[in-house]
């Protein structure tokens, strides 16, 4: 969103990107158990493989993210 003066805050696009990064993470969950349970083939260890992926960028990602962007302390 743009204030008066049409500046624009850069937290609102991070926070949509860790949205749409979670996201991804998720279907990337939801691809994993597909290969995993035969619905989509592939050997089933790669399917584990993209599920533990998924869950463990689900989790971390959007977390390092919020991290490096943080004001720093003066």
């Amino acid at each position: 969103m743009a204030d008066e003066k049409g500046i624009r805050d850069p937290a609102i696009g991070r926070y949509y990107l860790i949205q749409l990064l979670r996201l991804a993470c998720a279907g990337v969950v939801l691809i994993g158990g597909m290969v995993m349970t035969g619905r989509i083939a592939a050997p089933e260890w790669l399917g584990g493989i993209v599920l533990v992926a998924g869950a463990v960028g689900f989790f971390t990602l959007p977390n390092r993210l919020a991290r490096r962007w943080r004001t720093p302390e003066s």
